[in-house]
C-alpha cells in the first residue's frame, strides 16, 4: 500500500470494483477509497455519500487542561459513550489535554446549558484555583447488582488534581450518567482546593 500524504482529493470517479482518485499533483486507480478526512469529508461528498443530518440537535463544550509537572499524559484518545452523550479526553500537547462533551439538549440542563462558561467563571472568581491542575481522569462502569434488572449500572469517575507545589488529591463522582459523575468529582476537587487554601492561610 502506498501513502501520499498532504495531497487533497479534487476528483473521484467510482467504477465497478475500482475508483479513480485525482489530486492536483497526480491520479491513481485504486480498489479501495477511505473517506476519513474529517467531519466535512471531501471524499464522501465526491462519492455521493454525504447526507444531511436530520436527527436531534446536539450541543458541545470543551475545555483545555494543563497537567501538573510529571503527570502521565494519556497516549490515546479516551471515548466514553452514554445515553444521549459522548465524552472525549484527548492529549493535545506535551502537558495538555482537551476534555470535550457532545450531548443532547436535555443533558445540558445538568450544567444549566453552559458547561464551559460555568467552569471558567468559577476559576476566574477564585484566583487561588489558577494553580490547580488535572493530573489524572479515570472512568469505571460499575456492573449492576446480581439481583437487579441489569439497568442500574453506574459510572464512577475519579479525578486526581494537584496544585503548583505538587501536592495532590483525588475526588470521586458516582452517577448513572457520566456527565453528572464527572461534574461531582470536578466540583469536589475545586471545593477541596478552596477549603484547603483557606485553612492554610488561617
Amino acid at each position: 500500500m502506498a501513502l501520499h500524504p498532504g495531497q487533497a482529493v479534487t476528483g473521484l470517479e467510482v467504477g465497478q470494483g475500482s475508483a479513480r482518485v485525482r489530486t492536483r499533483e497526480a491520479e491513481w486507480l485504486t480498489p479501495l477509497v477511505v473517506g476519513a478526512d474529517g467531519m466535512h469529508s471531501t471524499v464522501r461528498r465526491l462519492a455521493g455519500l454525504k447526507r444531511t443530518h436530520r436527527g436531534r440537535p446536539r450541543y458541545g463544550a470543551r475545555l483545555h487542561y494543563r497537567l501538573a509537572p510529571g503527570a502521565p499524559l494519556p497516549t490515546h484518545v479516551h471515548v466514553h459513550l452514554g445515553e444521549g452523550l459522548e465524552y472525549y479526553l484527548t492529549p493535545t500537547g506535551p502537558r495538555e489535554i482537551n476534555a470535550a462533551i457532545l450531548c443532547e439538549k436535555e443533558v445540558t440542563r445538568t450544567f444549566r446549558g453552559d458547561l464551559s462558561g460555568r467552569l471558567r467563571a468559577l476559576v476566574e472568581g477564585y484566583p487561588s484555583l489558577k494553580d490547580m491542575h488535572l493530573v489524572d481522569y479515570k472512568v469505571r462502569i460499575m456492573p449492576p447488582q446480581a439481583d437487579s434488572t441489569g439497568t442500574d449500572a453506574v459510572t464512577r469517575v475519579v479525578i486526581e488534581s494537584a496544585n503548583g507545589a505538587g501536592e495532590r488529591w483525588s475526588t470521586v463522582g458516582v452517577s448513572a450518567n457520566i456527565i453528572d459523575a464527572s461534574y461531582v468529582a470536578l466540583r469536589d476537587a475545586y471545593h477541596f482546593k478552596l477549603f484547603r487554601d483557606k485553612y492554610t492561610a488561617e
